[in-house]
């Protein structure tokens, strides 16, 4: 697999604020962890694709109560 391909398949977190903290971005991106539950749990598509929204989610959501 290219180098560029396993950048795109990989799992990322990005965050970010201005110096003044008025303004934080926060954002996930998950394929590795989608194809993880997809292969674990032999769901159908709709709901690994459902799973893996709510575990993004939560992520976010857990982000929010961190400092940094």
């Amino acid at each position: 697999m290219s180098l560029k391909k396993k950048f795109k398949f990989k799992d990322r977190l990005i965050k970010g604020s201005l110096p003044d903290r008025q303004f934080k971005i926060s954002v996930v991106k998950q394929p590795m962890l989608s194809e993880l539950l997809r292969k674990i749990t032999n769901l159908s598509l709709l709901n690994t694709i459902l799973l893996g929204k709510t575990l993004t989610s939560a992520m976010l959501l857990a982000l929010l109560r961190t400092k940094g």
